[in-house]
């Protein structure tokens, strides 16, 4: 995103109470709701200039939309990564609160989405197997290794995100911050749950609840198009949701879960990310992307019934291909986006 356009902080309330509190307090809230706005005007400007951009790209190339690569967000300068030791894939040794700007990442937005670009983002960012997986010696890549028991399952999504000209973001601005860097917030995982739950809308990310998959379902079972019955829905992924109905599915109860809905929309190439809030405030929350299916690689259904959708992620594990752990995080959230 571009920087906020409001830098008058006297329209937002006095925060009597931390940031770092696991319960939002209303004033908090109230934060949030007005921030909200500024957020949202940044992002229709940020979705012009890319659409913009990009369309003039396509016309350029005769018809091969090539997506611009977005702002570094937050108060740091960008890094660039360098070819890892192995020879396989990129590495970034520079400070996990500053965003990549290499000029081969493969960013894409809403206007240049598929499940092949949506792979490459997520493998270009290298995120590794922790060891033993797919019988991996251990991620080689630093900007996601965890240790000391930090991880980074936010700085990835993030990282993902922002190639995707969707970005969860790892910082955002508050006025109370009067230490370095002055005016801005980094935002845990758990922070990060909080701050998607006031803005997601507002930056173009749709929860998938139940209303959602219940539309889904109806369309499916109806075999016709059918309205949205909540809140208006951004087009495309209006026209996601048809086409996820009008496709085969061997077990359309499984629609009831966001999961399953979830990993309908990364098969067609649109973000689609989990978040969990650590109900403990003392412990990481959790966050990790899913991702497109292929033949030989399914989400699958465990023995609880629960479906595990394709997923890549940092965090306490890091993996670049396997089913969503939901042991865990069973409350957690999914979001999709255009």
């Amino acid at each position: 995103m571009r920087p906020l356009n409001s830098e008058n902080w006297e329209n937002y309330p006095e925060l009597e109470g931390p940031f770092e509190s696991n319960e939002l307090v209303d004033k908090e809230m109230e934060f949030f709701r007005l921030f909200a706005k500024d957020v949202q005007q940044n992002s229709k400007q940020n979705e012009a200039w890319a659409s913009e951009t990009a369309t003039a790209s396509q016309t350029a190339s005769g018809g091969s939309v090539s997506a611009p690569a977005p702002p570094a967000e937050g108060p740091y300068a960008g890094i660039t990564g360098q070819t890892c030791a192995s020879g396989n894939g990129k590495c970034w040794r520079g400070a996990k609160s500053r965003d990549i700007t290499d000029g081969d990442v493969p960013w894409n937005n809403a206007l240049s989405r598929s499940p092949k670009k949506y792979d490459a983002v997520l493998d270009y960012f290298n995120v590794g197997n922790s060891k033993g997986i797919d019988g991996s010696a251990g991620p080689e890549n630093p900007r996601y290794l965890g240790g000391g028991g930090a991880t980074y399952c936010n700085i990835y999504v993030h990282d993902v995100t922002r190639a995707m000209w969707a970005s969860i973001p790892h910082w955002v601005r508050d006025p109370r911050q009067t230490q370095r860097p002055v005016g801005w917030n980094e935002l845990s995982a758990n922070r990060t749950v909080a701050w998607m739950h006031s803005n997601a809308q507002s930056i173009g990310w749709i929860l998938i609840d139940a209303a959602l998959s219940k539309w889904i379902f109806d369309q499916f079972t109806q075999k016709r198009s059918l309205p949205f019955g909540g809140p208006s829905l951004p087009s495309r992924i209006q026209s996601a949701g048809g086409k996820i109905a009008g496709a085969v599915h061997d077990r359309p109860g499984l629609f009831a879960q966001a999961g399953y809905d979830s990993q309908q929309f990364a098969n067609l190439g649109l973000p689609t990310v989990m978040v969990w809030k650590n109900p403990n405030p003392k412990r990481h929350g959790h966050m990790a992307m899913v991702r497109p299916e292929t033949p030989s690689k399914r989400g699958i259904v465990d023995k609880s019934g629960q479906f595990r959708p394709r997923s890549a992620q940092a965090g306490a594990r890091n993996f670049t291909n396997q089913p969503m752990d939901l042991r865990r995080t069973r409350t957690g959230l999914f979001y999709v986006h255009e």
